[in-house]
């Protein structure tokens, strides 16, 4: 009975080891995953990298001061096409590229009230765009940084080996043949 429950308490331990040992080799391919989706996700939101945008103004409107809604609604027209490497479910989806009609409502800073200029504008559009879009590509972006941390894991693992080897081949000729003598 006693020999029994040692037994299976081995099992469990061998199991708990084996979970331990699994654990952390996933846990840094995660991280580097999720840090490589970061640099893909800024990538994306980055215009000329991730997205090119061309807008035209047709209309800009005063709204009321002192209103809740304050400040200048622009209207016009916008084309924006994505990068296909980085937002391929957009194109899947057929929204890769789009050429619309727009209004957007400006609200300039305080100390500082204008009427937007076209670049201000489009600024605006493209990132609100780009935004929409890498929510609808995020899980492929996050299976392609998991890719690079496994294969950055990988690379680093067969170096490691190779280094033990190499040392333990060292270790070996100093020893002598035998392994004992010098």
């Amino acid at each position: 009975m006693l020999e029994e429950r040692f037994r299976k308490s081995n099992k469990s331990r061998g199991k708990l080891a084996t979970a331990k040992r699994l654990l952390k080799p996933t846990l840094q391919v995660l991280s580097i995953g999720t840090a490589v989706t970061l640099l893909l996700i800024f990538l994306a939101l980055s215009e000329g990298l991730g997205y090119q945008i061309s807008a035209t103004l047709s209309s800009t409107s005063l709204i009321v001061k002192n209103h809740p809604c304050e400040g200048v609604i622009c209207t016009g027209y916008y084309n924006i096409s994505f990068a296909s490497i980085l937002c391929p479910i957009s194109y899947i989806t057929q929204s890769g590229q789009k050429s619309e009609t727009f209004s957007v409502v400006y609200k300039p800073p305080l100390n500082n009230p204008h009427i937007p200029t076209l670049a201000e504008v489009r600024e605006k559009l493209g990132a609100s765009i780009a935004v929409a879009e890498i929510w609808k590509n995020m899980l492929y972006l996050f299976v392609i940084g998991c890719i690079f941390g496994f294969l950055a894991m990988k690379i680093a693992w067969m170096i490691n080996a190779k280094l033990q080897r190499k040392c333990s081949e060292e270790e070996l000729m100093l020893r002598g043949k035998d392994g004992w003598t010098k």
